[in-house]
């Protein structure tokens, strides 16, 4: 069963090209990890600067393997610690979701 992390945050007015310079560079950190890709979205409608990322799992061990691989990184943490001060403070909202498997 595929799992996906979901993080939302809305960036600083004229921040958004650095913070995908920061996702680009933590995506850059995370291959030479073997971690999977954070995937960007924008969303068409609603509020303005939200950005969604995405991070599909194939399994909730590999979620929890990257997590702890994560935050014993001091390289992934400070590449990813750049975002704190192009994100507005309290607008994160982080979600783990699992798939649903519909029988045929």
């Amino acid at each position: 069963m595929a799992y996906r992390h979901r993080s939302e945050v809305t960036v600083k007015y004229g921040r958004l090209g650095d913070y995908l310079s920061v996702v680009a560079d933590f995506n850059r950190v995370a291959a030479q990890r073997g971690w999977s890709p954070i995937t960007v979205l924008s969303p068409i409608t609603g509020r303005s600067n939200r950005v969604v990322l995405e991070i599909l799992h194939a399994d909730l061990g590999e979620f929890e393997r990257t997590l702890s691989a994560f935050r014993s990184d001091q390289e992934a943490r400070s590449v990813w610690h750049r975002t704190a001060d192009l994100v507005l403070d309290d607008s994160a909202v982080v979600e783990l979701l699992s798939e649903i498997e519909l029988a045929p």
